[in-house]
């Protein structure tokens, strides 16, 4: 999903996936940063990791294609032995939009 998409799920997440302990891996573009063209995708663009570390919803941002494939693996798994939600928040640099 897009960022913005965490925006119309917040509410699911705290009380359905947190509170019944069930894991999830969300995998999201982050619009809204460096080169974005959309100045409506601004405003979550920057709440994002802020709404995450809210809920404590553990995040990462790789960089690179390395850095996604280093921190991944890891992610998913503290996501089934913690049985809560985490967050790949993947930058326009590895989607294929603008870089900054």
């Amino acid at each position: 999903m897009q960022n913005s998409g965490l925006g119309n799920c917040t509410n699911a997440l705290a009380s359905l996936n947190m509170a019944s302990m069930v894991p999830l891996v969300l995998v999201m573009s982050h619009r809204g940063d460096l080169g974005e063209f959309n100045p409506a995708q601004v405003p979550m663009g920057r709440a994002v990791t802020h709404i995450l570390d809210a809920l404590g919803i553990r995040w990462i941002r790789p960089t690179s294609i390395a850095e996604l494939e280093q921190q991944t693996d890891g992610l998913i798994k503290l996501c089934y032995v913690s049985a809560q939600p985490v967050a790949i928040v993947l930058p326009s640099e590895l989607t294929g939009g603008k870089s900054g």
